[in-house]
């Protein structure tokens, strides 16, 4: 039950994710372009618009041009507000007529409502920073180099409280416990106020519920928790953390990445945590006993549910550039099923159960090349694949466009390459369709590069689709380069290698 003191930091941010919107008509088209440092309302290209300056001006062409398809194309940055940023029928296209705020291709603009802290100075030795923010901030939420940052928090046991608490219909007696007497009892009334339980799952899975201290009364030895939060949160069947339950939690034997956790409740509730092994998030072969992976799922003496799909892999241990073997977690394995690697059967799989395998690969295969059960007809790619090597590409990811791994190399100047040297007897280079694609080049082992058009005959965007395809290619070892002849920009989204 993490206690959270003195929150004060305000820091609320919102991502504005959009996708493009193909539209066939023959009403006027315009886009207009915004930017975080955009001023006027020329809003073109050359001279962007703020937010505002760029809704101001779909607004007048709305109403200069009805039936008008109006595109606002958002670059990369973070566009802060002010105040609530608000749409209305004024700003609404029509019927077959749409406006549509978008990424510009590449890009992942970031709308934000936080409000940037300074002033930060280290409390004493602590390592504990603290920052000035504006009056009657109330934030949990802290981003630090857009990466999310703890606030100043403590668990029950970083303070030395014995959790011999009582839980009630209105808060804690904790008057058995001196160490968080003592603790509250240093607080001023403000303070007290500030204090905030964490119950994490304590109404069920997926549940994080939060209630603040009211009042401390010293001569009670009584906290009084914030209403209607607390009757809010204890007053349902699934409330675990209240608490008055009796009895022992045993947690031992276990394999966790994460910390495992005790419960404060009024006593003889006595948690114990003990002989259990620390492994990391992503555990590799031989992290986990192997008989304790024999022993998972289904026993022998009752049936498995079938699986639909057929197995499947959901789970494959890191590889390095020298690691032999993975783990690889999923369902519906059998010992009689093959298990390829790199489109080749291997062998010396051990089948630990229908959920586990340990798998034999050579030094850096990547997770992606290994499959179960029917033989791939070809072998994926992605664009992130380490055997691709780049010059002058860029890397874009979570465009929400469809994109195989939702991820995508993009170029956007021309002479910028993709080089993969494969084995096999054809090979596809997977990329993208848009008004916004040019030409590139295709060259297989240094022979004449073939011009490949990466423009939709439709205008409309294509993800994940083969703009170029090979066959017949002499068994062997290949080497392909991709090049960005022309067009704003030039993606890659990777490459399937077959070998008849």
């Amino acid at each position: 039950m993490p206690v959270t003191a003195g929150i004060t930091v305000a820091a609320l941010t919102a991502a504005l994710m959009v996708t493009a919107v193909s539209q066939v008509s023959a009403a006027t088209a315009v886009t207009l372009y915004a930017s975080p440092t955009g001023t006027g309302t020329t809003c073109s290209q050359a001279s962007p618009c703020s937010l505002s300056g760029a809704q101001a001006a779909v607004r007048s062409q709305l109403a200069a041009t009805s039936g008008a398809d109006v595109t606002v194309l958002l670059p990369d940055g973070t566009y802060r507000l002010a105040s609530a940023w608000e749409f209305g029928a004024a700003d609404s296209g029509s019927a077959g007529n749409p406006v549509v705020w978008q990424s510009a291709p590449g890009a992942h603009p970031v709308i934000s409502g936080a409000s940037q802290v300074s002033g930060w100075t280290e409390v004493g030795s602590t390592g504990v920073w603290s920052a000035p923010v504006p009056a009657g901030s109330a934030s949990r939420q802290l981003y630090v180099n857009d990466q999310e940052a703890p606030v100043a928090s403590a668990s029950p046991s970083a303070l030395s409280f014995t959790g011999s608490w009582t839980g009630s219909s209105t808060g804690y007696s904790i008057s058995h416990d001196r160490a968080a007497m003592a603790w509250f009892g240093s607080l001023t009334a403000a303070q007290v106020a500030a204090v905030e339980f964490d119950y994490p799952g304590g109404n069920g899975a997926w549940t994080d519920s939060r209630c603040r201290v009211s009042s401390y009364s010293a001569a009670a030895g009584t906290l009084t928790m914030d209403e209607p939060c607390w009757a809010d949160t204890t007053q349902r069947s699934s409330f675990s953390h209240g608490c008055s339950p009796t009895g022992n939690f045993w947690i031992t034997g276990n394999y966790f990445s994460n910390s495992t956790q005790s419960y404060p409740c009024a006593a003889p509730v006595n948690s114990n945590a003990s002989g259990n092994t620390t492994i990391s998030a992503t555990p590799a072969a031989g992290a986990i006993p192997n008989t304790l992976l024999t022993a998972a799922g289904v026993a022998s003496a009752f049936s498995a549910p079938a699986v639909a799909a057929g197995p499947q892999i959901y789970y494959t241990s890191p590889t390095t550039s020298t690691t032999t073997q993975v783990l690889v977690a999923g369902e519906g394995f059998s010992s009689s099923m093959p298990v390829y690697v790199s489109g080749t059967q291997a062998s010396g799989v051990q089948y630990l159960s229908g959920g586990f395998l340990i798998v034999p690969v050579p030094a850096g295969t990547p997770a992606s090349q290994i499959s179960v059960g029917t033989p791939p007809a070809g072998i994926r790619l992605n664009d992130t694949d380490p055997t691709i090597s780049y010059s002058g590409f860029s890397y874009s990811a979570s465009r929400g466009l469809g994109d195989y791994d939702n991820d995508v190399h993009y170029a956007t100047a021309n002479g910028s390459t993709a080089t993969l040297t494969f084995s096999g007897t054809g090979i596809a280079v997977y990329g993208e369709q848009y008004t916004d694609q040019g030409n590139i080049g295709i060259s297989i082992d240094g022979g004449a590069q073939q011009t490949v058009s990466t423009l939709p005959s439709d205008g409309h965007r294509h993800s994940n689709v083969a703009v170029y395809t090979a066959t017949g290619v002499a068994p062997g070892n290949h080497t392909i380069v991709v090049t960005k002849l022309s067009g704003t920009y030039a993606t890659l989204d990777g490459f399937t290698i077959t070998d008849s």
